[in-house]
């Protein structure tokens, strides 16, 4: 799963998500992957009516090639 982040103006930063940041994907579930945390996320964004980046956006938001 590629790295997706929000697009600037919708009203929130960027947030990083990933086994590198928390292994319990819940209280007493260990993570298996990135994957949850990622689909996690973007459900949240979504769900506060907000856009996901693609992986190209945010490869501009944050000034990468």
């Amino acid at each position: 799963e590629e790295s997706k982040a929000v697009k600037p103006g919708c009203g929130t930063e960027n947030r990083r998500v990933g086994m590198e940041e928390n292994v319990m994907y819940t209280r007493s579930v260990p993570a298996k992957s990135n994957v949850r945390f990622v689909e996690r996320a973007e459900r949240v964004i979504e769900e506060y009516g907000k856009q996901v980046a693609t992986p190209a956006e945010a490869r501009g938001i944050l000034g990468l090639k």
